[in-house]
C-alpha cells in the first residue's frame, strides 16, 4: 500500500507539510487546520487556496480524524518498511532506502533548505495578502470618509445659503422701511414749507397793497400787523438725511461673519 502512495496525498498545499490535525473544506481540499485558520485571517473572504472556491460564510473547521488516522498510519508503515522501491507516478513518490548513499544525503540537504526558502516564500506571500487587505480596508475606508465629507460640505453650504438668503430679506425691509420713513419726513417738511410760502405769498401781497393807502392812520396799523414776527421754520438748520441706512449693509455682513463663526464651531465640534 505504501509503495503506492505518494508524499503530496498527505501534504498541506499551504505549509508543504504532512498533515497536522486535517481538516476538509467544503470543496473537498484538505490542509493543516492551523494553516487554513491562519490563511483565512488575513485573506480578504473565505476561499479556498487551490481551486479560489468562495464561502458565503467561514466553514467550521472539524478535524479529519479518518484522514489524521491515515496520514499517522502512512507516516508508521514507511518507517517500518525495508527495502522500499517507488512505483512511477505523476506526482513524486516518498523515497525511502535502508541505505544512504552520500549523494542522497546532499539531495535531502539541498531539499531542507528548499523547505525552508518555500517557509520564506510563504511568510513574504502572507505580509503581503495582509497588506492587500490593509490597502483594500483603507481604500474602503476612504470612500467612506469622502462620502461623509461631501454630505457635511453640502449641509454647510445650505446653511450658508439659508441664512445669506435669511439676512438679505431683512437687509432689504429694512432698508425699504427707513427710506419710508424717510419720505414721510420730506413729504411732511414739503407740506409746511408749501403753507409758510402761501402765507409769506400773502403777506407780500398785502404789503403790496398798502403803498395805495392814503390814511397814515390805517396804514401804520396794516403795517404794524404785517409786519409782526411770524410763527416760521428755521429751514437753514433743518436737514433730510438721504442717507439713513448707511451701515445697514455692513451691520448685516458682520452677523453673517458671526454665524460663519458659529458655523465653524459647530463643525470642529463635530470632528468634520
Amino acid at each position: 500500500m505504501a509503495s503506492t502512495l505518494t508524499e503530496e496525498q498527505f501534504q498541506c498545499s499551504i505549509c508543504l507539510y504532512s498533515f497536522k490535525n486535517p481538516v476538509s473544506i467544503p470543496c473537498g481540499h484538505n490542509f493543516c487546520l492551523e494553516c487554513i485558520k491562519c490563511y483565512w485571517d488575513v485573506a480578504y473572504k473565505s476561499e479556498c487556496p487551490l481551486c479560489k472556491e468562495s464561502f458565503r460564510s467561514r466553514p467550521e473547521l472539524r478535524v479529519n480524524l479518518a484522514l489524521k488516522e491515515m496520514t499517522l498510519r502512512f507516516q508508521s508503515l514507511l518507517k517500518e518498511m525495508k527495502g522500499f522501491k517507488p512505483v512511477p507516478s505523476k506526482r513524486p513518490i516518498i523515497p525511502l532506502q535502508p541505505h544512504r548513499s552520500e549523494e542522497e544525503k546532499g539531495s535531502n540537504k539541498i531539499k531542507t533548505q528548499i523547505k525552508k526558502t518555500q517557509e520564506q516564500y510563504q511568510q513574504m506571500i502572507q505580509t503581503r495578502i495582509r497588506k492587500t487587505e490593509e490597502i483594500k480596508q483603507s481604500m474602503e475606508l476612504s470612500k467612506r470618509n469622502k462620502e461623509r465629507e461631501i454630505q457635511a460640505s453640502v449641509q454647510a453650504a445650505t446653511m450658508m445659503i439659508s441664512a445669506i438668503e435669511r439676512n438679505q430679506n431683512l437687509l432689504i425691509k429694512e432698508i425699504e422701511r427707513k427710506q419710508e420713513v424717510a419720505e414721510k419726513r420730506a413729504e411732511e417738511l414739503l407740506k409746511e414749507i408749501s403753507q409758510e410760502i402761501i402765507e409769506l405769498q400773502k403777506r407780500r401781497s398785502e404789503l403790496h397793497l398798502l403803498e395805495h393807502i392814503e390814511n397814515p392812520v390805517q396804514l401804520q396799523q396794516n403795517f404794524l400787523r404785517l409786519n409782526a414776527p411770524m410763527s416760521v421754520k428755521h429751514w437753514a438748520d433743518v436737514r433730510v438725511q438721504s442717507d439713513s441706512y448707511v451701515g445697514t449693509v455692513r451691520r448685516t455682513f458682520s452677523k453673517l461673519v458671526d454665524i460663519c463663526q458659529e458655523l465653524e464651531k459647530k463643525l470642529c465640534a463635530e470632528g468634520l
